[in-house]
């Protein structure tokens, strides 16, 4: 039987069993095909069903001189006027092999001449090949792209990156990236950002205005210039984990305060660099005047509640599910005990992993 009569599922199941790595992301279907790893017994499948080519990981050797592996590529996927969506994965942590440095601007520049077909980019790499992917890339056009994570591998100081012309981007991951302050995505599309190990300081409120999903991770919070009236975000997931306190009065108050939030639905904040001092800011913005109507669930993970009060309940209407981990509960459920107008559609609280009943001694 031909090859040309196999069904691509089979096709794909054979060719990933023989040569492909996991999924990109946990959980994810997309299975990655290693270019370096196509031998030429299994030549004539790629040849033959271009939809294995969708998603491609550019190894150490595409990054080599006079390189063919993003010929190859576009050979697959139809070339320079293909439709074929594709998601591309570059995982090159280190800055170099066997005493050299690696070159990543002649690869960035040729992937310019299809930037229409990205759907999803992956880039894993050191502070260089960072500053070549953004030179090269940065101010590029990008219609169909909706993924964009971007890790700088190493310690030194973060790069900025651009990207502000990849207007239906809905999920964006930067990790010890610079973002904002040096380049601003203003993007009204723009759905989904996660920040981790950044610096940011007098961002316009406007940056937010797109973003359904924000997740800040082991970094300082950004800082936003106010503005009067608070203007509404469509926010509806923010999480907060390792925030760091460098030493701007009232950070966290200020930055939970810089608009309206009025259809947040889930909120996270864990493990605050200065717990007491953080967490009483936490405290005082998510009370009156500061009302989170959609707000229906949230958790605290070592978090400092002492200071909390029954003001504090008013602002949360909709809260119907409370997780505290490692957190002095003592002020909270004394308060929902006493009061059971205070929340009340909660039906559900957890503490350190064991359900709570209102109304119980639970301590």
């Amino acid at each position: 039987m031909s090859i040309l009569e196999v069904p691509t599922e089979i096709l794909l199941q054979i060719f990933y069993n023989a040569v492909g790595d996991g999924p990109l992301q946990p959980g994810g279907t997309a299975v990655a095909i290693p270019i370096s790893q196509v031998s030429s017994r299994w030549r004539q499948i790629s040849l033959d069903c271009p939809s294995l080519w969708t998603d491609v990981r550019f190894p150490y050797g595409a990054y080599r001189p006079h390189s063919e592996m993003l010929g190859l590529l576009l050979d697959r996927t139809g070339g320079l006027s293909g439709t074929l969506p594709l998601t591309v994965v570059f995982n090159r942590p280190e800055p170099g092999w066997a005493g050299r440095m690696v070159d990543f601007w002649p690869l960035f520049r040729r992937m310019r001449d299809f930037c229409h077909r990205f759907e999803a980019i992956f880039a894993i790499l050191p502070t260089p090949g960072i500053y070549e992917f953004n030179r090269a890339l940065g101010q590029q056009n990008f219609p169909l792209l909706v993924h964009l994570h971007v890790v700088q591998s190493d310690n030194l100081a973060p790069v900025a990156v651009d990207f502000e012309n990849a207007h239906f981007l809905k999920s964006f991951h930067l990790e010890h990236i610079s973002y904002g302050s040096e380049s601003r995505n203003t993007s009204a599309s723009l759905r989904s950002m996660r920040f981790v190990n950044v610096r940011f300081v007098d961002l316009p409120v406007s940056l937010m205005h797109g973003l359904h999903e924000l997740t800040i991770t082991r970094s300082p919070l950004p800082f936003f210039n106010h503005a009067n009236p608070l203007p509404q975000i469509a926010l509806t997931s923010l999480i907060l984990d390792g925030i760091a306190s460098f030493g701007y009065p009232n950070e966290l108050f200020q930055f939970l305060t810089s608009f309206e939030m009025p259809h947040l639905q889930n909120l996270e904040v864990a493990h605050l660099d200065n717990r007491l001092h953080l967490s009483s800011q936490l405290v005082q913005a998510l009370q009156p005047p500061a009302i989170f109507p959609a707000l229906r669930s949230v958790k605290f993970t070592s978090l400092d509640l002492s200071s909390v009060s029954a003001v504090f309940c008013h602002a949360l209407p909709a809260l119907d599910t409370l997780v505290l981990v490692d957190v002095n509960p003592h002020p909270l459920l004394s308060i929902f005990r006493d009061d059971f107008s205070l929340c009340p559609a909660l039906t559900k609280v957890v503490l350190d992993g064991v359900p709570v009943q209102r109304g119980s001694n639970n301590k």
